[in-house]
């Protein structure tokens, strides 16, 4: 029987109601009308050897301390239906961050690199660790999965409107005005890109001003900050002009203008032009307008935005860190993976891992109490050693749904055999 056009209206409210329940939000615009993907359905997201390892990290950061017992509920099959609830939840979510992840992760290209490294210290300090810019940006595309799986959707959405913020700037008409003028500087005045730093220098914008003058006052001795603010108070203004803040100011910004003009003159007259000095004030007026568009300073602030943010996420994953050292230590041979790329755990693995547990515990706790002996620690409270094993038991550097299933079966075996973990037998060295 054929579906009728009212039904299929009902079907269409009742997936965005379904939808928004999960989120926790209303739909955006461009999310309205996108239907559930086959492949977000749970029994083909764990048999993906991407999507299994993220959206085992997502239900970990969407539970937080939560996510143990649903892990441990669904992996001992006594998972409640509030356990699926958020399982299911979280299907919806993963989609939702899936697509968020494809759009940032277009991103960046290879030429991005630059700018992120060059307004950011952080990040250039990782992406030294790497062959080229071209390799960086692969690692960082790889890397925003799981950065979107990872974090809360306040940075989500500010890293989007960062992104959002550089694509409308490099297509504005400031950009555009901007790209003209130094075209002018270099095809007319033959400056070279390299030199543009030395152009600048002499033009100030107010964020500089403001810099300058924080600099000069961090350096004031009392007496100088004394004075300074005796001129603020003076109604006559007839003390403003001794004022040390304003001439350490004035004096640092006209040292450089100078500098900055004694260059210009030097380039011109090195290219045999007339009228030196006519040419040498339109030069700066360029560039104090191109300073004054803002275009450079927005550029560089949402560039420092999304290197920080990255360094931040990156410095926090410390296998992915570590996979990043043995690049560079390898000279490449060894390639770091910003997602694990082994192939998930299977449920007939998951079972066998479950059936080996028993041998597995007891050989594990041996094991830990030979390295905290190899370590010189204090064993002689057993309930602190049994605790702390107990706590670490099952845990995985890999993130993974079956990872975190296992882990979870390995807790609860823990739970019930931790009496058996006093027998003297263990104990003996």
């Amino acid at each position: 029987m054929p579906v009728m056009a009212i039904e299929k209206f009902i079907l269409d409210e009742s997936s965005k109601e379904k939808r928004e329940r999960a989120l926790g939000r209303p739909l955006r615009d461009e999310e309205h009308g996108v239907e559930e993907k086959d492949e977000m359905k749970l029994q083909t997201i764990i048999g993906h050897e991407r999507n299994e390892k993220l959206f085992g990290e997502l239900l970990r950061t969407k539970y937080g301390a939560d996510a143990d017992e649903i892990f441990e509920r669904f992996a001992s099959e006594n998972a409640n239906l509030d356990d699926l609830k958020k399982i299911n939840d979280a299907r919806y979510d993963f989609q939702a961050r899936l697509a968020k992840a494809d759009s940032m992760g277009a991103g960046p290209v290879d030429e991005d690199i630059k700018y992120l490294a060059g307004q950011n210290q952080d990040f250039d300090a990782i992406a030294g660790l790497l062959e080229n810019d071209k390799r960086t940006a692969k690692v960082i595309r790889e890397h925003f999965y799981r950065l979107v799986m990872q974090s809360d959707t306040g940075t989500i959405d500010k890293i989007e409107a960062a992104q959002k913020k550089l694509r409308s700037t490099r297509i504005s008409p400031e950009f555009k005005e901007y790209d003209r003028l130094s075209d002018e500087l270099v095809k007319r005045y033959g400056f070279s890109t390299k030199e543009w730093s030395k152009l600048e220098e002499g033009n100030y914008t107010k964020k500089e001003r403001r810099e300058v003058r924080d600099n000069v006052w961090k350096s004031l001795s009392w007496r100088g900050r004394t004075i300074h603010r005796l001129t603020i108070m003076d109604p006559t203004g007839l003390l403003f002009a001794l004022d040390p803040l304003r001439r350490g100011t004035k004096t640092q910004i006209e040292e450089k203008e100078r500098r900055a003009r004694d260059f210009v003159r030097d380039h011109l007259k090195n290219r045999k032009e007339w009228f030196v000095g006519r040419k040498t004030n339109k030069i700066m007026r360029r560039v104090s307008r191109l300073e004054r568009v803002g275009v450079m300073d927005e550029i560089k602030t949402q560039f420092d935005f999304l290197g920080g943010v990255l360094a931040a996420s990156i410095s926090k994953d410390k296998s992915l860190l570590q996979a990043l050292v043995r690049e560079a230590k390898s000279k490449g041979a060894e390639e770091a993976q910003a997602i694990d790329k082994s192939k998930p755990m299977t449920f007939t693995e998951l079972k066998s891992a479950q059936d080996q547990n028993e041998a597995n515990y007891k050989n594990s706790f041996k094991a830990y109490l030979k390295q905290l002996r190899a370590k010189g620690a204090d064993t002689t409270d057993q309930d602190a050693v049994i605790d702390n094993f107990h706590k670490q038991y099952g845990k995985s550097k890999n993130p993974g749904f079956f990872t975190e299933l296992l882990a979870g079966l390995m807790r609860l075996f823990s739970n019930q055999h931790k009496a058996s973990l006093k027998d003297p037998a263990l104990w003996t060295p």
